[in-house]
């Protein structure tokens, strides 16, 4: 007998911290690195090699991440968060120096955020060049500098982040309601990636990016943002071609020169697995990306989430035995087996679900107390029973706070039991820690079997998402 969850969703729009993954932004399990070279060698940048770190524009924003690309650009150690840098001086500030580099933009040394190869540089553009319309840039490595490239500089340079690095395809974009949860689940095709489900319309996302230019209050070069800075000129964004409503333009707390922009999936979003999102700012267009939206609400779009525990019950039983003390007598079974509950929306968040829960195959212990029938004593015994395996049909909704379950399942409980004036109530609590969720469930059901004897089972569940 099994019924699962409620949790209080906050809808707070704020920035989630984010690693992804972006022309040598992108996030390793732990810091991989090259050799560094022998003889140092004479750096050298591309000629219309410094661009958008996303969108590859060749015109930048001062505030927001570039790549640099040529040769001999770095000692060759490779640093890629998050096993390696940025690294941050004793005034959370970016230290602008990294595997043996330095950059300076009109003679300002740029924060070095990443060195994906000695080919490549990730840099903050710094802030203080706003309103300049160029700037030189010169890349030092172990005390040799490049020739000097000239850069065009723009107020906005919107690029959005896509997940294959190359500014198109899918984006780098989340479903709010599960990163407020501590669950990073991108907005795209079920089984894409993990946790990974479509928006519906009305639901919040959250896009990451670089280049909307100035914000309110205004953050340092070098300096992850405190509090909520937004943009100064407020962007607008589609999602195939249907405008929506933007909740939060301005930088992702995590991080130097990240933007992150919250809007709401607009009613009349075209449903498919490839939607494009386009964000405009200042006159300013960005690079296409896409996600995946659903055609309807219901918090979770598609997909199957797993949550695994134990299931411990206690089933009571008041039996009436005519010549028997004492009667009536209280017999009980105990038992604590797996269960697995797999639905098709996340149960902590809003929106209904439909799903299944299986119990898997164990054991009940049944404790029969002494009786004495007609001066004859029965002295109480314990005795070991097999519990089969078996799967059960669950659904219901979520307000984000409370879970409610269909009637259906209440009745096939009750079915299944045999019970008459089969009544029953369930509480389930959600505790979250990171990416972890918690889910403990209580409930009791009774009424009046076969036989005219009351039942009541008491059950707890514990699980965890997988």
């Amino acid at each position: 007998m099994k019924k699962y969850i409620g949790l209080s969703v906050m809808k707070a729009l704020r920035p989630t911290l984010l690693f992804v993954a972006v022309a040598g932004l992108c996030l390793v399990s732990g810091p991989l690195t090259m050799q560094p070279q022998a003889q140092a060698q004479t750096p050298t940048i591309n000629s219309g090699g410094i661009v958008n770190v996303a969108s590859y524009a060749t015109s930048v924003t001062p505030g927001s991440i570039a790549a640099i690309f040529g040769a001999n650009l770095s000692n060759g150690t490779v640093c890629v968060p998050e096993g390696c840098g940025p690294n941050f001086d004793s005034t959370g500030k970016v230290i602008p120096s990294m595997s043996g580099a330095q950059v300076s933009f009109n003679g300002i040394f740029a924060p070095i955020l990443s060195t994906p190869g000695n080919g490549q540089l990730n840099v903050q553009i710094p802030v203080e060049l706003a309103g300049a319309a160029s700037a030189t840039v010169v890349v030092t490595v172990n005390g040799q500098s490049s020739a000097p490239r000239t850069v065009s500089l723009a107020p906005f340079s919107p690029g959005l982040i896509s997940l294959n690095a190359s500014g198109t395809g899918p984006g780098a974009i989340l479903n709010d309601k599960d990163a407020n949860l501590g669950v990073k689940s991108l907005v795209a095709a079920a089984g894409s990636a993990p946790n990974a489900h479509p928006a519906a319309p009305g639901d919040v996302i959250e896009i990451y990016m670089t280049g909307l230019g100035a914000m309110t209050p205004p953050v340092l070069t070098g300096m992850r943002p405190q509090g909520l800075p937004q943009t100064v000129t407020k962007p607008t964004v589609t999602i195939g071609g249907v405008p929506a409503t933007v909740a939060f333009p301005g930088l992702a707390s995590c991080c130097v020169g990240l933007n992150q922009v919250n809007v709401v999936v607009p009613p009349g979003a075209p449903a498919g697995n490839a939607v494009p999102v386009v964000l405009s700012i200042g006159g300013a267009q960005s690079n296409t990306v896409t996600i995946a939206v659903s055609s309807s609400g219901g918090g979770g779009g598609g997909g199957s989430y797993t949550y695994v525990g134990t299931y411990s019950f206690t089933a009571s039983a008041s039996i009436i035995e005519s010549g028997c003390t004492p009667s009536p007598f209280q017999a009980q079974v105990q038992a604590s087996i797996p269960v697995q509950i797999v639905v098709n929306n996340p149960l902590e968040s809003s929106g209904s679900f439909s799903g299944t829960v299986t119990l898997s195959a164990g054991t009940a212990t049944t404790t029969l107390p002494a009786l004495t029938c007609s001066g004859v004593t029965i002295p109480g015994s314990s005795r070991t029973v097999s519990v089969p395996a078996s799967t059960s049909n669950i659904d219901g909704t979520s307000n984000g706070q409370q879970l409610s379950f269909g009637q259906s399942f209440q009745n096939a409980v009750c079915s299944s039991s045999g019970y008459s004036n089969c009544t029953g109530s369930v509480t389930a609590t959600i505790s979250t820690s990171g990416s972890s969720v918690t889910i403990t469930v209580t409930g009791n059901f009774s009424g009046t079997d076969s036989s005219g004897d009351t039942v009541t089972v008491t059950f707890t569940e514990t699980l965890t998402k997988q």
